[in-house]
């Protein structure tokens, strides 16, 4: 009996021992489930945070976006502060365009007994708006008719000076500066300047033309010759022929030799044309394929003959 209860009892330490060694043993590996998927949850909260900090903005990215939308944010920059020597007051709508206005200005050049002896006249164009782009053109605008109020200063002082010796008054001279919107999109503007000029009382003045062309979207000039596609040969040989079939039909009011001027004529680098919503305009000035009377004589090619497109 003894010995079986010996038995007994060591069989049951045994048991007890063996369950005991077991538990920590259990819990080992729970701790280290646990700390396997704390590992995981941290580093997936890393990769969150790295995600969030490349949403940021950085000085980089507002820069690069400042740059990408630069034509964007010139608009909504201040705009520039007109300076003009012109009193400019009452402006007048413009027939041909609702975004332009223009002021009409007299200016007299007397003589030193404060006798009247030329009168300048400047019919001068303003974009409608205060965004930045429509300043720097209206600035544009206004120091081209500075230099021109200049000139006519100058042209005036040596008239007179010419006519000191001239028994009498001084015949009257005239300056009249005038402008045109031929063209006016949202990519473009177009300016066609007349000046006439009437000098020493003569029976009439003469007439000169010149077009100026801005981008709508820096506010800077554009050369107009830079937009057309054809080459110098192709484009002269349209004009040629636009002349030569508006000489042909009425020949009686044309010079003799109007159609071999018209054929020797480089119309590509004389800068003698403006474009329209339509085409382009080349002219001949007064004197040059007609009298007088005829004023400037004009042919017109149309954008789809000239493979353009300015829209």
């Amino acid at each position: 009996m003894k010995t079986k209860e010996l038995f007994m009892i060591l069989t049951i330490s045994c048991f007890l021992l063996t369950a005991c060694g077991t538990s920590p043993i259990s819990g080992e590996i729970s701790d280290a489930n646990a700390t396997e998927e704390t590992v995981e949850i941290a580093e997936d909260s890393n990769v969150s945070s790295q995600e969030q900090q490349s949403d940021e903005p950085t000085k980089e990215n507002i820069e690069d976006t400042a740059k990408e939308t630069g034509e964007e944010t010139m608009e909504d920059e201040e705009p520039v502060i007109l300076s003009t020597q012109f009193d400019l007051q009452n402006p007048l709508d413009d027939a041909s365009t609702d975004q332009v206005v223009y002021y009409e200005i007299e200016q007299e050049i007397k003589t030193e007994e404060n006798n009247t002896y030329s009168v300048c006249t400047f019919k001068i164009p303003q974009l409608k708006g205060d965004s930045r782009i429509f300043s720097l053109i209206n600035q544009d605008i206004l120091d081209h008719y500075e230099e021109i109020r200049k000139s006519d200063e100058e042209n005036s002082l040596f008239y007179a000076e010419s006519m000191s010796e001239y028994d009498g008054d001084l015949p009257m001279e005239y300056y009249d500066h005038s402008y045109q919107v031929t063209l006016f999109s949202k990519r473009y503007l177009g300016l066609l300047y007349t000046d006439y000029i009437c000098q020493g009382g003569a029976a009439h003045g003469m007439s000169e033309r010149y077009f100026v062309m801005y981008s709508m979207e820096t506010g800077e000039r554009v050369n107009a010759v830079d937009l057309i596609s054809l080459s110098k040969d192709e484009f002269n040989t349209l004009f040629c022929e636009a002349f030569k079939e508006l000489i042909t039909a009425n020949p009686d009011e044309y010079w003799e030799d109007a159609i071999e001027i018209v054929e020797n004529y480089d119309y590509y680098d004389s800068e003698a044309f403006y474009l329209t919503q339509d085409g382009i305009i080349c002219y001949f000035l007064p004197y040059e394929l007609s009298y007088y009377g005829m004023g400037f004589v004009e042919a017109a090619v149309l954008y789809e003959d000239l493979e353009m497109d300015l829209d």
